[in-house]
């Protein structure tokens, strides 16, 4: 009986010890008006993202920085929240399908919501958590907006003499390069499953082209079936291409962009093949590579000019300048005010 007690006792300590080694340890406390700890293990996943990012272990002095970064963050929420600012669930919205529209313009094709909460599960990341994150970032933006007003109203538009200064220092960026808008009869082999279904589908190509070539319409072959009239096997698809499309060239193949670009305006290609499928190709436009003048439009969408682009970006740039400024400032008023504890030796593993 005394044995097993010793045996118990020991079981006891070692259960002890195994909660007391899975305990989170703290890095920091903020209070304004309400208490926030930072947690060792909610801090070691922020550095985490930043080590894959800058491929690198941050040092000590790196991660005092990023802390102090995140303690400004919570001060100034905590502050919104106080200001009764409120961020609604449509801005936040707003906010994320505008990073899925920048990501569909990035990949030259649009994603899906499903596509973006894949990416953020990559970066260990929920889309709970990122849409927290952006409320947190709006909730800050707005507070800052409004107790540094002054600051955001003193910001001048650009003068011409900035944009004019701007342009010549960065001439060589402004450019439109060589592009083709075309539209195209595109047959996707990739739902095709067998060797026969992939000559059947050629056949059909073919005798599309030969309608094509004596006066039909590519208007008429909008979507094309198999003869089960159950499998979509093409569409045609109205498009705008860059030479320099990376992105293309690894879907569709390299050889298949350069023969696009060989093609003249109005002509119909034969049927050519590209790493996905069998595609008839009519040109619409064809643009030459240029160097583009302050008054010049910015193609393909040509909505504004070079003079339009600079300013909203000095403007935006101004903006941002000013934004920076004014949380270095709002912070450092809410830190006069606020009890901070930073528990340094716990930023060390």
């Amino acid at each position: 009986m005394k044995r097993l007690g010793i045996i118990f006792c020991i079981l006891l300590d070692s259960c002890v010890l195994l909660s007391a080694q899975s305990i989170d340890k703290p890095v920091a406390s903020v209070r304004l008006n309400e208490s926030e700890i930072i947690s060792q293990n909610q801090f070691k996943k922020l550095v985490a993202l930043f080590e894959a990012n800058y491929k690198r272990v941050l040092t000590l002095e790196e991660k005092k920085l990023l802390l102090n970064k995140l303690i400004d963050e919570k001060l100034i929420v905590q502050a919104a929240k106080k200001a009764h600012i409120v961020v609604t669930d449509s801005e936040i919205n707003a906010t994320v399908d505008k990073y899925i529209e920048n990501i569909s313009r990035q990949l030259n094709r649009q994603v899906t919501k499903e596509y973006f909460v894949d990416l953020l599960q990559k970066q260990g990341k929920t889309l709970k958590e990122f849409e927290e994150e952006v409320k947190n970032m709006k909730l800050a933006d707005k507070y800052v907006r409004k107790v540094k007003r002054n600051y955001f109203d003193a910001v001048a538009d650009p003068t011409n003499g900035e944009i004019e200064d701007y342009y010549n220092e960065n001439r060589d960026k402004f450019f439109s390069p060589e592009m083709i808008r075309f539209k195209h009869i595109f047959i996707n082999l990739q739902v095709l499953e067998t060797d026969q279904e992939k000559k059947a589908a050629k056949k059909k190509a073919e005798e599309i082209l030969k309608k094509l070539k004596n006066g039909g319409s590519f208007d008429d072959y909008w979507e094309i079936f198999d003869e089960t009239g159950l499998k979509k096997i093409g569409t045609m698809i109205p498009a705008m291409l860059r030479r320099d499309d990376d992105s293309s060239k690894k879907i569709f193949g390299t050889d298949f962009i350069n023969h696009l670009f060989k093609l003249k305006e109005d002509q119909i290609s034969d049927v050519l093949t590209s790493n996905v499928g069998y595609h008839i190709v009519f040109v619409l436009e064809k643009h030459s590579f240029k160097t583009l003048a302050l008054e010049d439009a910015i193609p393909p969408q040509n909505a504004m000019t070079v003079r339009n682009y600079i300013k909203t970006y000095l403007t935006q740039f101004k903006q941002a300048q000013t934004l920076e400024k004014a949380i270095k400032e709002a912070t450092a008023d809410l830190r006069r005010n606020a009890e901070i504890k930073i528990w340094e030796e716990n930023l060390s593993w």
